[in-house]
């Protein structure tokens, strides 16, 4: 049975590059600002957990592919 997923790996290593991104610049203002907002920490940590997040799918799929091939 072939799976065909919306999210493929290109798909989730585009998603991670750009939450990466977006975890850097508000990780950089952080460090930049004398007063931390405790939204920017949290932000910070959502993106954490969600990049978390896609790379255990991304592994998900690689073992499938794997799977699939042998």
């Amino acid at each position: 049975m072939l799976q065909d997923y919306k999210l493929s790996e290109q798909k989730i290593n585009n998603l991670l590059d750009e939450i990466n991104s977006d975890r850097e610049k508000i990780f950089s203002e952080i460090k930049t600002s004398t007063d931390i907002e405790q939204l920017k920490e949290k932000k910070v940590k959502s993106l954490e957990i969600l990049i978390k997040s896609l790379l255990s799918y991304k592994n998900i799929l690689i073992k499938e592919k794997e799977k699939k091939d042998i």
